[in-house]
């Protein structure tokens, strides 16, 4: 018999599977395209957090096999928020409206910082209808710097800011997935 935790995780697998599949497929894409279209170390460092990004919150999702008793709302907040990763990542690689990709040399990051912000401050609702919204106290801070910083780029719309905040924010992020994250929890 499944689990009503098992009965939806196969939904959020499955969002988080192709939210995967297509920045994978469209970064390899993107590294074999012509001169032309160069794909740039900004575009690498960007696709290198939102992957980070899919794999850890993939791997947070597991902490909802806590939840015993599941309703319609806690089903609809934790889908929303798997959604969004998926929207991140159309962002980061977006189709015309053909459905096929948009040229890389015509991607701007705003669209992108924008959907960040928005599923950051959804990460925000589905700790909290876990009940671990302050059961740690670097959590919070942590993960406003990043819509602050996400809110300041979108805002500047600098190539220059994008890419230092690119950087930022797959170095740093690393090291949080990794290192902090580990000795802080």
């Amino acid at each position: 018999m499944v689990s009503e935790f098992q009965f939806v995780a196969v939904l959020v697998a499955i969002v988080f599977g192709l939210s995967m599949t297509h920045v994978l497929s469209s970064t390899a894409r993107a590294m074999f395209a012509t001169s032309e279209y160069s794909y740039g170390l900004t575009r690498m460092a960007w696709t290198g957090f939102v992957l980070l990004v899919l794999l850890l919150n993939w791997w947070v999702t597991f902490s909802w096999r806590e939840i015993e008793v599941w309703s319609f709302d806690l089903f609809l907040v934790l889908i929303i928020w798997a959604g969004s990763h998926y929207a991140l990542v159309i962002t980061l690689y977006p189709f015309n409206g053909l459905g096929t990709d948009i040229q890389i040399k015509d991607w701007q990051p705003r669209p992108m910082l924008l959907t960040f912000i928005a599923l950051a401050l959804l990460d925000y609702a589905q700790t909290a209808v876990r009940g671990e919204l302050f059961s740690s106290p670097y959590y919070i801070p942590f993960t406003l710097h990043y819509i602050v910083l996400a809110g300041i780029a979108a805002y500047l719309h600098k190539q220059r800011f994008y890419t230092i905040a690119a950087w930022y924010f797959l170095i740093s992020f690393f090291s949080w997935a990794l290192i902090v994250r580990r000795f802080l929890a």
